[in-house]
């Protein structure tokens, strides 16, 4: 019976090697140096040609621009090699087309990306080693007088006073006129999707992973590692999918570091998707902006989520529930009024909270369209941050049946966290004003401390 076994184990190891590409028979070098970009292409053809199975990075550093998966690729990076993203504007064009999306409608209008499945099944990305997307070549040091940063001798003649500079509260900033991706993976319209154990680092100023209309999908022990002081490095930005797990991550962004919307204004088919069925778990996050972010502007229906467990430190905000005002200038916006619904935040520790642990920011003016934000629970939340829970609601603009329960919040004084933490991303715009809590119509705190810590 032993033997029968081992035979059975053997015949199926054989046939998945078989199924195994590796992008050097293709022409590919692994040197980081030539552009590999052509041969990891035709290995992904030749293995969805053939019915799906690997396409297998190994043993060096493959320098590449945009390449797209197709039914049944599992690109799998072992831990000794590396998928460089390029230099190079030109490996990243403006006229990509997309069966899902109207490029023109997406944030900073193109569905660019290193990595892209477009309307696919049975796609992955797999194995311990990484994908390093070049993002200090699409950036440069900010020249915003606010942030002192002109004391380190970059300061010339486009310096400018806060306000006048992009993204002015962080110390990098894009290059202008050199674009980079907008986002590093891209998933659009997929279905049933694994990201497994790989490590995403240096973030090209965009978002980490898009996901967006897409079904089954989870993250499981990935590693975002941007450095948070680039603008719009968020690590893991979900949009209008439906049953998505993330677990065991650990994101450092420098924009949102998980976030969960629903914008349907990108798609081509014009149909109204709902994002639902969302868990988020046992993950590590810091962020320079929301550690979690909920919703934006005119976000349509966001319900049936659950994050717990979760530790978040050092980041501008805990949990954002946001809908914003439109402001001149913003590409980045949905097409029916918003609703939260049924969301579920549960044993999570936060420490070094820049500005609130708990953030709601719900505008009045009438471009940005409510439909509801209702029942939602906080409990046994644990955090250290500069305020209590903020909750902004405008007039007019109602919770229902938002609780607290057993949370412990601690406002520490700025001795608290470390130098320049005022400066850290959105900490400048959150931590101005007192907090405004109780009393609040809609909420309840059941069992909840609220503890200030003198400074010293």
């Amino acid at each position: 019976m032993k033997a029968a076994m081992t035979i059975a184990f053997a015949a199926a190891l054989a046939a998945a090697s078989a199924r195994d590409f590796d992008p050097r028979a293709f022409g590919a070098k692994g040197d980081g140096a030539a552009k590999d970009t052509v041969a990891i292409q035709q290995a992904i053809d030749a293995c969805a040609k053939a019915g799906g199975g690997r396409v297998v990075l190994s043993q060096g550093t493959f320098l590449s621009g945009m390449v797209f998966l197709k039914d049944g690729v599992d690109l799998h990076i072992e831990v000794d090699a590396t998928l460089l993203g390029s230099k190079d504007d030109s490996d990243f064009p403006t006229n990509v087309p997309s069966a899902v999306l109207d490029p023109g409608k997406t944030t900073r209008g193109r569905t660019t990306a290193l990595v892209v499945a477009d309307g696919r099944r049975n796609v992955a990305l797999t194995g311990r080693g990484k994908i390093d997307c070049n993002g200090m070549a699409f950036v440069k040091l900010s020249n915003s007088l606010s942030y002192g940063y002109e004391n380190e001798g970059n300061a010339g003649a486009d310096a400018k006073p806060l306000g006048e500079d992009e993204w002015v509260n962080w110390k990098y900033r894009r290059i202008p006129g050199k674009l980079g991706p907008p986002r590093m993976i891209l998933f659009a319209g997929c279905q049933d999707v694994l990201v497994e154990d790989i490590t995403l680092v240096h973030p090209a100023a965009g978002w980490g992973y898009w996901v967006t209309d897409c079904d089954r999908v989870v993250f499981e022990r990935v590693k975002v590692l941007a450095d948070p002081e680039l603008p719009n490095n968020d690590g893991i930005h979900l949009n209008a999918s439906r049953d998505v797990s993330i677990s065991n991550c650990r994101i450092l962004a420098g924009d949102d570091a998980i976030v969960v919307r629903c914008n349907n204004r990108p798609f081509r088919d014009g149909r109204l998707r709902v994002c639902e069925r969302v868990t988020v778990a046992n993950c590590q996050l810091t962020s320079h902006a929301n550690a979690i972010r909920i919703g934006w502007l005119n976000d349509g229906v966001v319900r049936n989520c659950t994050f717990t467990g979760l530790a978040i430190t050092d980041s501008a905000c805990g949990i954002g529930i946001d809908l914003p005002p439109f402001e001149k200038g913003m590409d980045d916006y949905g097409v029916e009024a918003s609703l939260y619904e049924n969301l579920v935040f549960s044993s999570i520790v936060m420490d070094r909270i820049y500005s609130s642990p708990v953030r709601f920011d719900i505008t009045g003016e009438e471009f940005t369209r409510m439909e509801g934000i209702r029942a939602i629970t906080f409990s046994d939340i644990r955090a250290r941050a500069y305020k209590f829970p903020d909750l902004r609601v405008a007039k007019g603009r109602e919770l229902e049946d938002v609780v607290f329960r057993g949370c412990a919040f601690t406002r520490c004084a700025d001795g608290a966290f470390p130098g320049r933490w005022k400066q850290k991303g959105a900490a400048y715009w959150w931590n101005e004003g007192r907090e405004e809590f109780r009393g609040l119509k809609g909420v309840r705190f059941d069992g909840c401390t609220f503890t200030d810590v003198p400074a010293k």
